[in-house]
């Protein structure tokens, strides 16, 4: 605590005139004024020379201090990242307003995603996960100080960086009244190691805070992006051919022909291995670079695990799993918790003790409850990847409606696989007309979230997403049967459409190569703007830019709602050909454009269904 100390010479200032409610630099080699609920924390040295700053090395850490009574203030924390391997999966380092307790808080996060993908975020946290509230893309190096700030006036949060604690950029702002009143808070998490420090609080009349202009500048970034075939290979889909009595068979001639046309190349399907038409249907899949999975039923054997991963071809499964959503027999079964990691073990240890089967990823179980993932406890040690259902009902897929955000489905996820990285196996949006149902969504709607759902999974972190399903499958009394992209007739939706155009632009087969580095700069109307960037063999670039905005009324009334086009500007030195793809939302077949570059810059109008800007 300061306690009349020196404040560090690079802590910022908290208004012109007025002391601050609260401040520490932990000069004095202490942190009595703070109260760790998680991880591991101590004071430190973060670099040769450096003051005393708070840091936090355990894998997910929170800290609190100040008064449960603050109301209206800003909180300027000087923040150091420091990077964790990439591959543990998602890292970030925040800084918390109105906190009341580990489960109850707003914050404001810089986060960086498996792929290297960076963004800054608001959030609402609840006992039920994280609500989005706002965020965009931003750059922070590992090892380098940022100030964050969070100013928090009524219902209206704001967050803004600086370089050097005296300047600051807005980021953005965002409304929410679900607390006012509460502490403040540190947390870091995900691996990020993260130093604190020093902490300033105050009066939020008292710090002049910027706010955001109508057409913010975004500064010039520096991006590694990631190779466009893999993310083409992170998009699945669910499929069921192994029964008779649905489309999949039925109308086996145009089902399997849409599927091969796809671009989809991984299904999730899993049928019993003495169905010899079943075993056919798989292995012609196969034959077209489509691979499937594996699923094994409670009380199997490792003789059963050997026998069907043989029987299918190890080079033609993508993954074994356990028994889906065992969870749902909770009341037929009251030793569930105890029969899924005893599963879990059992194909974990017999699949890696055979080296045949080294290219078959081993996931863990995917349960209908989230609270599930808490119960069955951390499993990272017999899985190579974590399981995620998560539903959307007429949600878009940044949304940050409570009980349907990506970030909170994978929270709950996170108390069962803590580091390794998360596959989501089922996904869906529902065209349900025929029945009363609020997810209802419309084919046109969908056509746009569909994409914008594997590219948000991606920047995630998820090396793989699976729509679930490939075909409507209609049956008495089952609201949730139209979530096909294929209907139960073998036609074609136009979320099918989007799709297949989507890949096949993206589609750039060949052997692994490291992508270079982009240096660019996007300015204009950037609020709500999201993108991917992604590069080709030949050296061509993608981005892909959209509006996360959700598209319909609510979730009891799936009307389509316009959402008005932002002008872009795109910036990239030595930029010489430019070419936007958008989506003929007549036919969703994605058209292209070329577009005049000067002095180095494209300007693009940015809608809520994906552009692709391919550029050298």
């Amino acid at each position: 605590m300061n306690n009349g100390r020196r404040v560090a010479d690079v802590a910022p200032s908290p208004g012109p005139t007025q002391a601050p409610l609260f401040s520490d630099d932990f000069s004095d080699g202490k942190s009595t004024a703070w109260t760790p609920s998680a991880g591991i924390w101590n004071i430190c040295n973060p670099s040769a020379g450096a003051p005393y700053a708070y840091c936090a090395t355990g894998r997910y850490n929170n800290s609190y201090a100040g008064s449960a009574s603050w109301t209206d203030y800003t909180l300027t924390v000087a923040v150091r990242p420091v990077f964790a391997n990439s591959s543990t999966g998602s890292q970030g380092i925040d800084i918390l307003a109105r906190a009341q307790d580990q489960n109850h808080s707003d914050q404001l996060e810089l986060a960086r995603g498996k792929n290297g993908y960076q963004s800054w975020k608001m959030w609402r946290n609840t006992p039920h996960g994280y609500d989005f509230l706002a965020g965009g893309q931003v750059t922070f190096v590992s090892g380098t100080t940022y100030w964050l700030r969070l100013n928090a006036t009524g219902s209206r949060f704001t967050a803004s960086i600086s370089p050097d604690g005296q300047n600051f950029t807005a980021l953005g702002s965002a409304t929410d009244a679900a607390y006012t009143t509460g502490r403040i808070g540190l947390r870091a998490w995900g691996g990020m190691t993260a130093s604190f420090g020093p902490v300033v609080v105050a009066n939020a009349a008292a710090s002049p805070i910027p706010s955001p202009t109508p057409n913010p500048t975004t500064p010039p970034n520096s991006e590694t992006p990631s190779q466009a075939d893999a993310f083409v290979n992170s998009a699945g889909v669910d499929t069921s051919f192994v029964y008779s009595n649905l489309a999949y068979t039925t109308h086996f001639p145009e089902v399997s022909q849409l599927l091969i046309n796809s671009g989809i190349k991984h299904i999730r399907d899993s049928g019993p291995v003495y169905d010899r038409t079943y075993l056919n249907t798989m292995a012609m899949f196969s034959s077209h670079g489509i691979h499937h999975s594996v699923g094994m039923a409670i009380g199997s054997t490792p003789a059963q695990v050997t026998s069907a991963l043989n029987a299918f071809g190890p080079a033609n499964v993508d993954f074994i799993e356990p028994m889906n959503e065992y969870d749902s027999y909770a009341k037929q079964d009251s030793n569930w918790v105890g029969q899924i990691i005893a599963e879990q073990k059992m194909i974990y240890n017999t699949v890696r003790s055979n080296p045949a089967f080294n290219g078959v990823a081993v996931l863990g179980p995917a349960f209908a409850s989230m609270n599930s993932y808490a119960l069955v406890g951390p499993l990272d040690a017999y899985e190579d990847a974590g399981n995620l259902h998560t539903g959307t009902c007429n949600k878009n897929p940044g949304t940050s409606s409570y009980g349907q955000n990506l970030p909170g489905a994978t929270a709950h996820v996170r108390t069962s696989t803590m580091t390794k990285a998360i596959w989501t196996t089922e996904v869906a949006y529902d065209d349900n007309s025929n029945l009363t149902h609020v997810c209802e969504t419309p084919d046109p709607t969908i056509a746009k979230f569909d994409p914008r759902m594997l590219a948000i999974h991606w920047n995630a972190g998820e090396p793989r997403s699976y729509i679930f399903q490939f075909v409507d499958k209609p049956t008495k009394g089952n609201p949730f049967a139209y979530e096909g992209l294929v209907t139960a007739n073998g036609t074609a939706k136009p979320q099918y459409t989007a799709l297949q155009s989507m890949l096949g632009l993206l589609s750039d087969p060949g052997p692994v190569f490291a992508p270079t580095t982009l240096h660019y700069g996007l300015a204009g109307q950037t609020q709500n703007v999201q993108h991917t960037l992604l590069q080709k063999r030949d050296g061509t670039y993608v981005m892909m830019l959209w509006l996360e905005q959700p598209g319909v009324v609510s979730i009891y009334n799936p009307t389509p709602v316009a959402v008005p086009a932002q002008q872009v500007s795109l910036s990239v030195p030595g930029m010489t050909t430019a070419t936007d793809y958008t989506y003929d939302t007549s036919k969703w077949t994605l058209a292209p454009q070329n577009v005049p570059i000067s002095s180095g810059a494209v300007n693009l109008s940015v809608t809520d269904a994906i552009s692709f800007v391919e550029f050298k």
